[in-house]
């Protein structure tokens, strides 16, 4: 047996050994202390963090065209600048037809046919236009030759044309070539005796109408503004406002980029018209 002196001398010996170990452990504890989770910076005294800004309720969709495109290539430039979504008219058979349309399409603009049609009174359509007297075949075969200089074109809408649109046969031909086409067609609305719309219904082509008053038939700025004031109260009542506009009026485009930014905030969006088409869309007049 061990005396009790021996256990004693081992019990000091056992001591000393955990002794040295819990030193040694602190030790490296010290060297490598542990890492703290990162704290959250907290803003500074006195600020306070802002809220995510709300964007303005939609006063509703405008849809600008301009016609008449096709005179000139210096008469688009102004129009050319503007960061705004719109759509371009383009007058067939013109010096610069082709060039306009490709102009614009290479820059990401929508273009459509500005088809010539006979109007009311003796005064002329231009070339490449649509008169009552032709017959069926004659109408279509004007339509393709228009539609080969301006392959761009993905809507059509009537240059003139009080007398054409007014005639059911004769839209019919046309309306019915849209539809082949997969064109839209926008009744310029010349005429409050129009049958566009009852002979797209019948041959099933989206269609819709100029709903408010041209922006430039009087090219002075004040005329100018009141016509799109009139526009945008009929986008707050009804949804949409389809406005045209013409290529000549340099005015007009001056007009545009001063408010645009403005329009934006207030609430209203600007939309190119081939959007305007989805599939619930239904508009029954002009409402004007």
């Amino acid at each position: 047996m061990k005396t009790r002196k021996q256990l004693l001398y081992a019990y000091g010996f056992l001591g000393s050994i955990i002794t040295i170990l819990l030193l040694l452990l602190l030790r490296f504890t010290w060297l490598f202390p542990g890492e703290k989770p990162p704290e959250r910076e907290s803003p500074g005294e006195g600020v306070t963090e802002k809220p995510p800004e709300e964007k303005p309720p939609s006063k509703g969709d405008i849809y600008i065209i301009i016609d008449d495109v096709g005179y000139g290539l210096k008469e688009l430039e102004p129009f050319l600048k503007l960061d705004i979504p719109m759509t371009f008219a383009v007058l067939p058979r013109l010096r610069y037809t082709v060039e306009a349309a490709r102009t614009l399409h290479d820059q990401g603009k929508q273009v459509i046919l500005h088809q010539p049609m006979e109007p009311l009174g003796d005064e002329n359509p231009g070339e490449g236009a649509v008169y009552t007297g032709m017959k069926p075949e004659e109408i279509r075969r004007v339509l393709d030759e228009n539609l080969k200089e301006n392959p761009f074109a993905v809507g059509m809408n009537n240059h003139m044309g009080s007398k054409v649109t007014s005639d059911p046969e004769a839209m019919k031909v046309i309306l019915g070539f849209a539809k082949e086409k997969k064109l839209y067609y926008l009744d310029s609305y010349t005429t409050g005796s129009s049958v566009g719309k009852a002979v797209a219904d019948t041959v099933k082509l989206r269609f819709t109408w100029r709903n408010s008053m041209f922006l430039d038939n009087d090219r002075h700025r004040e005329s100018i503004l009141e016509a799109l004031r009139a526009g945008l109260e009929t986008a707050e009542k009804r949804g949409h406002a389809v406005m045209i506009g013409h290529i000549m009026s340099n005015e007009l485009a001056e007009i545009l980029l001063e408010i645009y930014p403005e329009l934006l905030e207030e609430g209203y969006s600007f939309k190119e018209l081939s959007s305007l088409f989805t599939e619930n869309f239904i508009d029954d007049d002009p409402g004007y």
